[in-house]
This record gives C-alpha cells, structure tokens and sequence, in this order.
C-alpha cells in the first residue's frame, strides 16, 4: 500500500492541529 504524505493526510489523522 501506499503511505500518503503528511500533507495529504488530514489533521484528523496527523492529530496535529492547522494553523
């Protein structure tokens, strides 16, 4: 499988949230 890269990985996922 394919690994999506952090920046199309929504915050949801990253638990990171946007600025």
């Amino acid at each position: 499988p394919q690994v999506l890269s952090p920046d199309m990985v929504p915050p949801s996922e990253r638990g990171t949230p946007i600025p």
